[in-house]
């Protein structure tokens, strides 16, 4: 007994006292965490507050400008009020009108912001090259095409996808020019990003004729889909000959281009595709002639309205309900038929779901 009671001794004599420095400690650990908690957020807060002040004191400057109160020369900025005035800048161009947007790019090249923009496009920092380039695209920039195009040959795809769409943003005209080099530099994986942006570019027609007769389907898949521009007529010679395609993803993007040319020129081409052997392609052709929305078509839809494939059928009749009641009374043939679908299409408020 005596025994146990010395050991017990021992230990609150040894270790007792440990336990008790170890929780000390542990209670000005979590004492210096709260501290630096609290400090952290109350610089957060200053700083949040001191950036409010100064956006809006860049604002009420920027009001200034554009009012003629003030000239971009009468400035006296500090680098960091440059960099907030710079941001609040980009930040108040989409509201802008024509004139108010054209003030803001004056604006922007008066104050030596270009320049430095120009000169950060030599950076070796690819990320600092997106940034840069970002900047310029929101402001549609257009001058600083000779720029930016250096860029699209860059190593990072980062930065030439941003080259590419501040390129398409800002209307460039040389795009067309560099359309090869754009789609051998880029992975397959990209081929959707690139068209995509290079879509709502005035890309003239004689300049997508290298990716057209390309050997890559992929590029001659592309020109399908870029030539198909509202009132683009001269495109529906090549788009003629791409209908024609070996590959059925750019014959569908041929025909489907055809109909937002929107000319009853394309009416012949699409006739010769009713009887393409794949069904991709001629549901391409019900939704071109539906969008011409040509009564001489009709008869082309009544005979893609009796296709075998239910997808073809579908757009078809989908195309004929553009055309009021003498679409219609062309579905009504079909009830027998195909009375499901046919009965969804005549039903004033059914319909509208398939192929919109």
């Amino acid at each position: 007994m005596e025994s146990n009671a010395n050991i017990l001794l021992e230990f609150q004599e040894s270790i007792l006292p440990l336990v008790k420095y170890t929780l000390i400690a542990l209670a000005i650990f979590f004492m210096l965490l709260l501290i630096i908690y609290l400090v952290s957020i109350y610089i957060h807060h200053r700083q949040r507050r001191y950036t409010e002040w100064k956006t809006a004191y860049c604002q009420s400057l920027i009001t200034s400008l554009l009012n003629g109160d003030k000239s971009p020369l009468d400035l006296k900025l500090s680098p960091k009020e440059k960099n907030c005035f710079r941001d609040t800048l980009l930040n108040e161009y989409p509201g802008q009108d024509a004139s108010g947007k054209n003030a803001i790019r004056d604006i922007y090249k008066v104050l030596g912001f270009f320049k430095s923009d120009t000169q950060q496009l030599k950076s070796r920092l690819w990320w600092q090259k997106v940034t840069v380039i970002e900047r310029l695209g929101v402001l549609e920039m257009a001058e600083a095409e000779e720029y930016v195009i250096p860029s699209l040959a860059s190593k990072k795809s980062e930065v030439r996808f941003s080259a590419l769409r501040m390129l398409a943003s800002a209307g460039s005209q040389k795009l067309g020019d560099i359309l090869p080099q754009i789609f051998a530099d880029n992975t397959r994986w990209a081929y959707r990003f690139l068209v995509n942006n290079l879509f709502n570019t005035s890309i003239p027609v004689d300049s997508l004729k290298p990716l057209a007769s390309s050997p890559n389907r992929d590029l001659r898949k592309a020109a399908a889909i870029l030539l198909g521009k509202p009132a683009n007529k001269k495109a529906i010679p090549m788009l003629h000959n791409l209908s024609g395609d070996k590959i059925k993803d750019v014959r569908r993007e041929a025909v489907r281009s055809l109909g937002r040319v929107g000319s009853i020129e394309a009416i012949p081409v699409l006739s010769d595709r009713l009887s393409d052997v794949n069904p991709q392609v001629r549901a391409g052709v019900a939704m071109a002639l539906g969008e011409l929305k040509d009564s001489t078509t009709l008869y082309l839809l009544d005979r893609l309205a009796a296709d075998p494939d239910f997808e073809v059928r579908l757009q078809a009749f989908f195309a004929l309900r553009q055309f009021g009641q003498s679409g219609k009374k062309i579905i009504r043939k079909y009830q027998t038929k195909y009375p499901e679908i046919a009965q969804e299409f005549l039903s004033p408020n059914r319909g509208r779901e398939y192929g919109a």
